[in-house]
């Protein structure tokens, strides 16, 4: 069985030794046919992994070189232990490389074992591609040295969001197309786009030299416009069609007006890449972004300039935008630019799951130019299958507004939208007097309804919720539902407050009973509070007598015309019981003079004018 060929950082030097010595050496190419070689993923979790028909000279090559340079190890294979692997193992690399061999002209010799299981391979590269249309070993001490480091240190740059490597590609052209037609199909590159059947296409064209790049990131560094330029023949294949979700990175200036790149700078692309930033003074966002078919996607583009300084907002331009690839390709729209140098653009969904490609192009600074590609993932839902109250629990005081957030999702995790979802709070025993006790609210593209309340009494109220998905207004067996808890507190009291209600006060209640009451509370210097309230409802309706055992808070308005006070109480002698008095001083002589008390046993007197007695709120 043939044994990989493995290259660190620590044989880098024999490496070179061996390299000079062997100036004379040819490619490794297949000599026959091998034995049969057992697939294998990366012997570890930072090695690049380079077909050795690839590149000139295997361990030696230059782009094995950059690799070790920036620190990665290399694995060198052959046609039959590439043909091997399987797509998990190409999973396993930091970067696949199929180099440069030196001007080469015949594809099927150099990377035919590439193109024979490009279906096996090529769905492994998730991360950063660089794909050049020229042969900087061939040039490399004209500058192509600096394409191949920065594009296989690029190509190896990706990461997950938690940090994790992801599989990134670079490929060299070198000479295979130098002199085809224009859209031949490039058969290596194929299956390395998330838009389904996206092709690459080149054309054949003369040895252009002035070139200009058109995109950045900072694994490119080292490459400049003056070292891809003038090599005798910097260009040898141009890209007439590529995949929407890929960049134009390099391109040939003053060889015709047939790309237009996103810095308003004409020319011929050669080299592109995927995870660049594009050089533009116009910026979309989000940059990618994720909701249910069916619904609606805002994107805002952000216009600039230099001058005076770096990202001065620019007013007044009108920008296109345009959906360039997926299921919603060709929608369009367009909006003109505010002080902030910012406008917006919605578009709808047609209900069909996929990926838009989304860019914008404006005129600015007399130049057409063009934004970053947004991602925009559709994704169809099923029904509801999980609804999550948050916060799951909380404590207010009492008259502040408490919101809970219902998430509806399906059994794949995905957000439902357009859900009706029903909220209600308890029964509570003793009641919060909650208001309102009960609402609805349908789920947005984040499959998210909100629900919103304000409760009169300390307590705790239990808060529940779930996906009305036929919309009848009850819940049917398989609705999801969630719960919350919410604790209400009495509020702080009001430094020296002090409230008397004298003279025999007296209301008609709600439920038509007279009532008669009295009392004072007052803030002590300290903070803590004391007095007394008696509320005597003579019936019929609802007599009963309440009695105050602790007064817990008093608060006054600023204007000293309004406060409450909270407390426990008996009613009947029986208790302890949670009341809320709210009173209103009118003036003198109490004839403008309010009162009303909550009783956590569902009594509400309601807030009624004075028919006797006088109310005072004053500060001590």
């Amino acid at each position: 069985m043939p044994r990989r060929l493995l290259i660190t950082p620590a044989t880098l030097l024999l490496t070179a030794v061996f390299a000079a010595a062997c100036t004379d050496y040819e490619p490794a190419g297949p000599t026959g046919v091998a034995p049969a070689f057992q697939t294998s993923p990366a012997p570890g979790p930072n090695y690049v992994l380079i077909l050795s028909t690839s590149v000139s000279g295997g361990a030696a090559s230059r782009e094995a070189q950059a690799a070790i340079a920036a620190g990665y190890n290399v694995e060198v294979a052959d046609p039959v232990q590439w043909a091997a692997k399987t797509t998990s193992d190409f999973a396993s690399y930091r970067a696949l490389i199929l180099g440069d061999p030196t001007c080469s002209t015949n594809a099927a010799t150099s990377v035919g074992a590439a193109i024979a299981n490009n279906a096996v391979w090529a769905p492994a590269v998730v991360g950063n591609v660089f794909i050049n249309g020229t042969d900087p070993v061939y040039h490399y001490s004209q500058g192509g040295n600096t394409m191949v480091t920065a594009g296989v240190t690029f190509a190896a740059a990706a990461v997950t969001s938690t940090g994790g490597p992801k599989t990134g590609l670079y490929a060299s052209l070198s000479c295979y197309y130098h002199g085809t037609a224009p859209n031949t199909p490039v058969p290596l590159l194929n299956n390395l786009s998330a838009i389904p059947a996206a092709m690459f296409t080149v054309k054949g064209v003369g040895c252009h030299n002035d070139v200009h790049i058109v995109a950045t990131h900072p694994a490119l560094g080292g490459m400049t416009d003056a070292s891809l330029s003038n090599w005798s023949c910097s260009v040898h294949e141009a890209f007439d069609n590529w995949p929407a979700d890929y960049e134009v990175l390099v391109i040939a200036v003053g060889t015709g007006g047939e790309f237009t790149a996103s810095d308003g700078s004409v020319g011929t692309p050669y080299v592109l890449a995927r995870g660049v930033t594009v050089i533009s003074d116009i910026r979309l966002t989000p940059e990618e972004a994720t909701n249910p078919v069916g619904t609606s996607h805002t994107l805002t583009a952000t216009v600039t300039k230099d001058d005076p300084s770096p990202g001065t907002p620019v007013e007044g331009v009108v920008v296109t935008f345009t959906v360039e690839a997926g299921p919603n390709t060709g929608v369009t729209g367009t909006c003109t630019t505010n002080s902030s140098g910012q406008c917006t653009f919605t578009y709808t969904s047609n209900g069909v799951p996929g990926t838009d490609i989304i860019r914008a192009r404006a005129t600015v600074a007399g130049k057409l130019q063009t934004s970053n590609a947004a991602k925009k993932t559709w994704e169809m839902v099923g029904p509801p299958a999980t609804l999550l109250l948050e916060p799951p629990g909380a404590t207010n005081t009492v008259g502040e507004r408490h919101c809970v957030t219902a998430t509806v999702r399906d059994a794949a995790g995905n957000p439902v939208p357009g859900v009706k979802v029903i909220f209600s709070v308890g029964p509570s025993v003793p009641t919060t007097f909650p208001s309102p006790s009960s609402g609805s609210g349908t789920t947005d593209a984040n499959g998210q309804a909100t629900f919103c309340y304000t409760a009169s009494l300390p307590g705790a109220d239990v808060i529940s919720a779930f996906a009305d998905a036929n919309s009848n207004g009850v819940q049917d067996l398989g609705e999801p539902e969630g719960k919350a808890t919410k604790a209400w507190t009495p509020p702080a009291s009001t430094q020296l407050c002090e409230v008397k209600i004298t003279d025999g006060g007296w209301i008609i209640a709600n439920n038509r009973d007279r009532a008669n009451f009295g009392g004072n509370a007052k803030v002590l210097p300290d903070g803590s509070v004391q007095g007394d309230q008696e509320y005597q409802d003579q019936g019929p309706a609802q007599p009963m007598n309440v009695h105050s055992t602790e007064i817990t808070a008093t608060t006054c308005s600023d204007d000293l015309t309004m406060a409450s006070i909270f407390g426990k109480a008996t009613i009947d002698g029986a208790g302890p019981h949670v009341f809320r008095i709210d009173v209103r001083d009118g003036g003198s002589g109490g004839s403008n003079d309010n009162y009303g008390i909550t009783l956590d046993n569902g009594y509400l007197s309601g807030q009624h004018t004075l028919q006797g007695g006088n109310v005072t709120i004053h500060k001590q």
